[in-house]
């Protein structure tokens, strides 16, 4: 007998709403005559299209079918206005940002960095299989920390968080790096690297909104202990043209606010497309995870791939295969750098999470025993046909393997199952497959390592495929990770029911006896945020001197405004 596919209603978000300080005047900012002079340039005369007597405008050409450079981005109001209003905000302490202007605030107290140290877990551990490359090997004692305006990390998870304290310097003496993120893997992979930054740096931290769900979005930063960001952008709009714009814009108003001194993004979602306000106000863009390209512009983010590529001053590609692709579009060698992927240092430092994860226990599921399957992908789930074709696949995985199929579904996935069920398209599910909320970071890795068999679109999949060895299925007809497939780590394959069978049959033949791990070497390694850190350190003044031609002033880091002063050493 099948069973609807209907997932629980989802709990109420919370509530972004905010007091401005001051009468609201108009939108973020506003687009105005064309070479209104920016603070920070001026002997060379550039100047950014679009702004008004004071305010800071956006980009030439307009975002999502504007045309002119008078027009302005969306949400942006009347010419003449540069201050953004904010206040606070409900949404968990961060500043909230909106189309209403005002004054300018920052409210609350500073909050602790995350932990340095991987964190000693309590409580049963679950059933894993063998040779699994999650190992507690670096836990250590420290002290508790309670983050400010929510639940104390220690009844969050049972664990105690330790609190990292870098050796602090004078202002004047330490770079002030910005960090934007958006979406959960974002997050997690850029966790080591903001605990890392916040030691070294004074760091600002930005979320776009992008993936606006409390499962994508509030639950990484409280269970990897990420303190909350500095500002909220909230720029998910009724469109992806509307997103990128509010993107485009909010981010040009808090860069204006915040004066970074380097702006750091990660990977290809369309939150790294703040980097065309960063180019404009002369701001040196670091972008970890450049290079990757899928060859194919069916998938959105492969052309935020070569736009954000393009437009970085820093690219940090995680492969060899990705600077060699950056190499070949012509891009400058002496500004590529390869650091490896951050997953290792992720998992290895938040390993006492995993094997504490009561996800197995909850579920009533045994190790080696069940397929994880997870699909949310553009071009896989907003078809109807291709969501049909997805559901079809989910009974021919449980009529042939007859083990619980647990389905982690994204968002978009639920919206577009609940609309095809209310067309009466939908087919009846096999009684095995359960579709789940989205879970946890170290729920879902949890899962991943004690499966079967995982079947995603994810683009960490090979990441985490070669470094936990769990065998893997991508569905995809195009994908940007060639060196998984060099290694040997995962099958890809068209989303259909007969061509996932085979895929799933022939990893699940192989791994019997023999799950042992096949790393794939730019991902073996465990010292990326440490990499990172210094790269960027090392090369905010070069970008600033190659790129722009400003130089500092003798016993300041920042630079002349406009790049004025060239006098050389």
């Amino acid at each position: 007998m099948g069973v609807s596919h209907r997932i629980p209603a989802a709990r109420p978000r919370p509530q972004t709403g905010h007091t401005a300080t001051s009468p609201n005047t108009t939108g973020l900012d506003g687009g105005g005559a064309d070479g209104q002079t920016v603070p920070g340039q001026g002997a060379r005369g550039q100047s950014i299209p679009g702004q008004g007597a004071g305010g800071p405008g956006v980009g030439a050409q307009g975002v999502g079918g504007q045309g002119a450079e008078e027009q302005s981005v969306a949400d942006q109001g009347a010419a003449g206005e540069s201050t953004v209003g904010r206040g606070p905000a409900e949404r968990g302490g961060m500043t909230a940002m909106t189309g209403t202007a005002g004054t300018t605030a920052r409210t609350g107290p500073s909050v602790p960095t995350a932990p340095s140290t991987p964190i000693a877990p309590t409580g049963p551990t679950v059933p894993t299989v063998p040779n699994r490359r999650l190992s507690p090997d670096r836990q250590g004692a420290a002290g508790r920390m309670t983050m400010p305006d929510r639940v104390p990390r220690t009844e969050i998870m049972g664990v105690p968080a330790p609190v990292p304290r870098g050796r602090p310097g004078p202002a004047e003496h330490r770079a002030r790096v910005m960090i934007l993120v958006g979406t959960r893997p974002e997050i997690v992979k850029l966790s080591r690297i903001i605990a890392a930054l916040e030691r070294a740096v004074d760091v600002c931290l930005v979320h776009s909104g992008q993936h606006y769900d409390y499962e994508l979005n509030q639950v990484f930063f409280d269970e990897l202990g990420i303190r909350k960001p500095d500002h909220f952008l909230d720029a998910v709009g009724a469109s992806a043209a509307e997103t990128i714009g509010r993107v485009i814009a909010r981010s040009d108003a808090v860069f204006v606010d915040e004066s970074p001194d380097a702006l750091l993004l990660y990977g290809d979602t369309n939150t790294t497309l703040a980097v065309i306000a960063a180019r404009r106000r002369h701001i040196p863009v670091f972008h970890l995870e450049a290079g990757n390209r899928c060859f194919d512009d069916r998938v959105p983010e492969e052309i935020n791939r070569r736009l954000v590529d393009h437009l970085s001053d820093i690219n940090l590609p995680l492969t060899e295969h990705a600077r060699r692709h950056l190499l070949a579009e012509g891009l400058p060698a002496q500004r590529i750098f390869v650091t490896g992927s951050p997953m290792k240092e992720v998992l290895d430092h938040y390993a006492p999470l995993v094997d504490a994860s009561p996800v197995l226990t909850n579920l009533g599921v045994t190790a080696g025993h069940f397929l994880v399957v997870s699909a949310h992908r553009e071009e896989n789930v907003d078809a109807p046909e291709l969501l049909i074709g997805l559901l079809e696949t989910l009974n021919a995985l449980a009529a042939r393997y007859r083990v619980p199929i647990i389905v982690s579904t994204h968002p978009r996935t639920r919206d577009r199952l609940d609309a095809l069920e209310a067309s009466g398209r939908a087919p009846a599910t096999d009684g095995l497959v359960r579709f789940c909320r989205p879970f946890g970071f170290a729920d879902y890795i949890a899962l991943q390592r004690a499966a079967q068999c995982v079947i995603s679109d994810s683009g960490s999949l090979t990441e985490e495929a070669s470094l936990l060895g769990f065998p893997a299925v991508m569905i995809r007809e195009a994908h940007e990770r060639p060196e998984g497939v060099d290694h040997g780590v995962a099958v890809s394959c068209l989303p259909r029911p007969d061509r996932v069978l085979a895929a799933v049959d022939l990893v699940v033949d192989a791994a019997q006896g023999d799950r042992a791990p096949r790393i794939v070497p730019d991902y073996d390694v465990d010292d990326v945020s440490r990499r990172v850190v210094r790269i960027i350190v090392s090369h905010i003044d070069y970008v600033r001197r190659t790129v722009w031609f400003e130089r500092p002033p003798a016993g300041t880091s920042k630079p002349t405004p406009g790049g004025t002063s060239l006098t050389l050493p």
